[in-house]
């Protein structure tokens, strides 16, 4: 156990002590945000009987009643 440790702790090392590392844990954060985002989006629209058409009249319609028109 205590050599898998070490090895674990030497891989992680390697990878966030050098810039390719943290660039890469970068850009692994913003794929997730991005996948989040398409998810939120996709379940939105999925809920919405009309696809997204329903959902951008919808929107359009709401911003009608805030104006007064």
């Amino acid at each position: 156990m205590k050599n898998l440790c070490a090895k674990l702790y030497s891989k992680v090392q390697t990878y966030t002590g050098n810039e390719r590392g943290s660039q890469a844990l970068e850009w692994i954060g913003v794929a997730a945000v991005i996948i989040t985002i398409v998810t939120l989006l996709s379940a939105a629209v999925s809920s919405n009987g009309d696809g997204v058409e329903g959902m951008v009249g919808s929107i359009f319609q709401k911003i009608q009643d805030m104006i007064g028109s």
